[in-house]
């Protein structure tokens, strides 16, 4: 074996070698958690595993076992308590489930409210300009359509034009084939790679207007907890409604490689993602 390759320094995640992550400077290009960050998430995971341990036997066995399609219901309870003190307003159990993350849940929308039916034609996924580039990808792995939503300089969706815009795109749906005609993708609050938040007023009205022509409105929910300064409004849009889904994920707030996230949505849309 040559020295250099003996010397080499074994890869450990997705930044080594990449040139743009140093643990010893914050870089908000990728978007990954600092080195002191993470640190503590390695203590929070050892106090995890050490109760883990002493927990009862059903309990240190399950952590172990192929999980529940929704997820544990200890965990959902969990979950739920947490979410319903950051969100302010109670979060029921039964309308979450846990997820590999927050683009697994984008994947398992895609594959359940569009892909499953190919005499559809092609699916169309609004998107707010500029929005976060790894959906794209995403989205058009799976035939998708992407159709860019207009804003202002300010980074604020121009809700009139783009209603003129989806207005004029022919969508194909019917009762035996997409229950929504197209989805809207949103990061509500702090939008990656803006750091804009939408106002309550555009909300609305990109919400009624859903409403009025059956789309699907995916928010990727994943900042609304982190925050310096004045409290963000942490929900723009009405998750109880039967349009609306919202995604959560602890890479943000613990750590990406966790691998854990949630979705909110009605109990009837978590039944059906759950299936997949």
């Amino acid at each position: 074996m040559a020295a250099s390759q003996a010397a080499r320094k074994p890869a450990l995640h997705e930044y080594d070698g990449a040139g743009d992550y140093d643990p010893d400077n914050y870089n908000f290009h990728i978007g990954a958690p600092h080195q002191k960050e993470l640190l503590e998430c390695s203590k929070i995971i050892e106090s995890a595993t050490l109760s883990l341990a002493k927990a009862p036997v059903d309990f240190r066995t399950s952590a172990f076992q192929y999980g529940r399609e929704q997820g544990a219901e200890p965990v959902l309870s969990a979950l739920a308590g947490f979410l319903s003190q950051e969100y302010q307003r109670p979060v029921d159990p039964e309308n979450l489930m846990i997820t590999a993350g927050a683009s697994m849940a984008f994947t398992l929308v895609c594959t359940e409210f569009f892909c499953k039916y190919p005499g559809g034609g092609t699916p169309v996924v609004f998107v707010e300009h500029p929005t976060y580039f790894l959906v794209m990808n995403i989205a058009q792995d799976f035939g998708f359509h992407v159709e860019p939503i207009p804003t202002h300089v300010n980074g604020e969706i121009d809700f009139g034009q783009w209603a003129a815009v989806a207005g004029k795109i022919q969508h194909t749906t019917s009762p035996t084939s997409r229950p929504f005609k197209s989805m809207v993708y949103l990061v509500p609050t702090f939008r990656n790679p803006t750091g804009v938040t939408l106002t309550e007023e555009t909300a609305n009205k990109i919400h009624n207007f859903c409403v009025e022509q059956n789309l699907l409105i995916h928010c990727d929910d994943v900042y609304n907890i982190l925050y310096y300064g004045e409290k963000p409004p942490v929900k723009l849009f009405p998750v109880g409604e039967s349009n609306v889904i919202s995604a959560g994920t602890f890479s943000k707030l613990l750590g990406p490689g966790l691998r854990v996230g949630w979705v909110e949505a009605p109990k009837e849309i978590i039944s059906k993602l759950g299936s997949k």
